[in-house]
């Protein structure tokens, strides 16, 4: 709790190694899949929406693991070590996405509409960068846990993953 005790060091703690671990982990991800993927694309193997698509549904399966994680805690070692992969895997979805997205919207909109559509998302992915940890730890003080956040969150992606593989616009074709 904020008693100020040795649990609040810990958290922090806990807290600070998850996100450099998240931040190295997208890095990795952003190299390995802009690589990967523009091989593939050139090829004529593969459409990124359909990465991007498969990437948040696989996110949406990790959050939803993650948050029954959470309830079961993260304080006995082999459930932590779950923790710690599905936290690897999740911001290895996450690095594929970020890095292909801006090809997305250019698959998406005319060239004419691109800066206005992808400056809008950005400005969404920063009020929602912003907002999330607020959200989360409101969550986590009404609920005594993070689980129903990440449940929302794995909906949200799911929702978003499924739209993208099933579009018109995105998946009219797996190869080009």
């Amino acid at each position: 709790g904020g008693s100020g005790g040795g649990g609040d060091a810990i958290t922090a703690w806990w807290v600070a190694h998850v996100l450099q671990l998240w931040s190295a982990v997208t890095t990795g991800s952003n190299v390995i899949t802009s690589t990967v993927v523009d091989v593939l694309q050139r090829r004529r193997w593969v459409n990124p929406a359909v990465v991007v698509g498969i990437a948040m549904v696989v996110g949406a399966v990790l959050c939803a693991t993650l948050g029954g994680l959470v309830v079961v805690r993260t304080t006995v070692h082999h459930i932590r070590l779950l923790y710690y992969i599905s936290e690897v895997l999740l911001a290895t979805t996450f690095g594929a996405y970020l890095v292909l997205f801006p090809t997305l919207v250019a698959q998406i909109y005319p060239p004419a509409a691109f800066g206005r559509i992808f400056g809008a998302l950005q400005v969404a992915s920063a009020s929602a960068s912003v907002l999330s940890p607020i959200i989360a730890t409101q969550t986590r003080n009404a609920f005594g846990t993070f689980a129903p956040f990440e449940i929302a969150l794995a909906v949200l992606l799911a929702v978003g993953g499924i739209a993208l593989l099933v579009a018109p616009q995105c998946t009219f074709h797996l190869v080009r």
